[in-house]
């Protein structure tokens, strides 16, 4: 339970919660590091860095109460929480145009979670996790992928069978998988029979080089719940990414990473 005097005092405190964030905050960069998201401006919702939202708990009430620094800042974490889900799920769909030139539609999810950097002192927000999972139907037979590595391609080999293609270095999943520091520096994800276990080579086929990007890459935001993008809205969504970097526009063949750690 929470001091004497200390309740009536919290609850005046405006609720760090925002639903709205900036697609150019999503996270997804080179380095594979995650970042807290910033409020999209104008859209009226309040967030309070850790050190603010301390600074209105840790008050003497008639010179009765001084809350350690460390002690107030979780109980906001912790109050932050019992007011805001602490994760949420976004689910779209999507209009995909296959290298076949058919379209098929995708089921896509992924989740946000609420985090407060008290550490170093960014301030909280709805952060995105580093995985995804992709649903879709191909020829009668359902697949099912869900990884670190959020794709960017989805594509059908000569032979018939769809594969995921992903920048290797997201969110860290070559380093984590001993991905070998192939150029280009993608990851091919294979389907298995059960449309469930995927596998990856070493290296990406080849008649996958060059051919775009067709799925929205990361996770849109939270206002997209429910949504089904076509190809102009996917483009609008992926471009702060694609703007700035080739090798999200399409599986560009000579692309190495610099992050990569080549095994000894």
């Amino acid at each position: 339970s929470l001091p004497e005097g200390f309740s009536h005092i919290v609850t005046s405190i405006a609720a760090p919660v925002a639903t709205g964030w900036s697609r150019g905050q999503v996270g997804l960069t080179p380095t594979g590091k995650r970042r807290l998201f910033t409020a999209h401006s104008g859209s009226g919702h309040t967030i309070y860095s850790p050190n603010e939202a301390t600074d209105r708990i840790i008050c003497n009430h008639n010179g009765a109460m001084n809350l350690n620094p460390l002690l107030a800042k979780i109980l906001v974490l912790t109050w932050v929480c019992s007011l805001a889900a602490c994760s949420k799920t976004v689910q779209w769909e999507e209009e995909v145009l296959l290298n076949t030139d058919e379209t098929i539609v995708v089921k896509r999810s992924g989740t946000y979670s609420f985090k407060c950097e008290i550490a170093v002192g960014t301030g909280c927000g709805y952060s995105p996790e580093w995985h995804s999972t992709i649903k879709f139907t191909y020829k009668g037979k359902n697949y099912v992928h869900t990884s670190e590595a959020f794709p960017m391609v989805l594509a059908i080999s000569p032979d018939g069978k769809p594969s995921l293609v992903a920048v290797a270095d997201e969110s860290g999943w070559g380093n984590k998988n001993k991905y070998p520091c192939n150029a280009p520096y993608y990851v091919q994800f294979q389907s298995g029979e059960n449309g469930r276990r995927w596998t990856w080579p070493n290296k990406i086929d080849t008649w996958l080089y060059d051919l775009p990007t067709n799925l929205v890459v990361g996770l849109p935001p939270l206002e997209s719940n429910g949504k089904k993008f076509n190809e102009l809205d996917r483009e609008q969504e992926n471009a702060s990414i694609t703007k700035d970097f080739v090798f999200y526009r399409r599986i560009e063949p000579s692309y190495s990473s610099q992050y990569c750690v080549r095994s000894k």
